[in-house]
């Protein structure tokens, strides 16, 4: 039995929506069954100086966040698949069945905002946020930033009919420097 290319990473991530395709380039490819997906990326570790091994699960979870702003989708990552020729057992228990599956981040319909159709080959266009090493960092890093809170949005929704939760905000202006002070109040009912 041959051994797996060593270079190959593969990892399990998936979504409530329906999608179609696949999405294939040089380095990175994204082939699915049904809502699970399977990454699959090739990292060239010639330069790597250290002997630790490295875990790749953060590369997963970046995709899931790119997924997640460009489709206005729910991603969720299962972790590695297929590491440094090794073999895991992904963690299917990430997410809890939802009843609300006509809200948007779980629906089979486009987003309203940007309407792009659900086929994986769209995700060409942020595909160069993972491969090309000339856009400027720190707008790579903030655009990441701003996706995690956009995709942990989409997370937030309730998982049952039966006991919604609300939340509400109300600002307290202070005098001081430090500016407004937000407070959050979770309510059930």
């Amino acid at each position: 039995m041959d051994k797996p290319n060593p270079l190959i990473h593969r990892f399990l991530i998936s979504t409530t929506s329906r999608f179609t395709g696949v999405f294939e380039s040089a380095d990175i490819c994204i082939d699915q069954s049904r809502n699970y997906f399977i990454l699959s990326v090739e990292i060239d570790e010639s330069q790597k100086t250290s002997i630790r091994i490295p875990n790749y699960s953060p590369f997963a979870e970046q995709v899931c966040t790119a997924l997640s702003f460009l489709f206005g989708k729910r991603f969720d990552s299962h972790g590695r698949l297929l590491s440094h020729q090794s073999f895991f057992v992904p963690d299917l228990g990430v997410h809890e069945p939802t009843s609300y599956y006509f809200a948007a981040p779980y629906s089979h319909a486009p987003r309203k905002d940007v309407v792009l159709p659900l086929e994986l080959n769209q995700f060409a266009s942020v595909a160069p946020l993972f491969t090309d090493c000339s856009l400027p960092e720190k707008f790579v890093r903030l655009l990441f930033a701003a996706g995690r809170f956009y995709l942990r949005a989409g997370k937030s929704w309730p998982t049952s009919t039966h006991t919604p939760r609300t939340i509400s905000m109300t600002t307290k202006r202070k005098t001081s420097l430090s500016g407004s002070v937000l407070r959050w109040r979770i309510a059930s009912g």
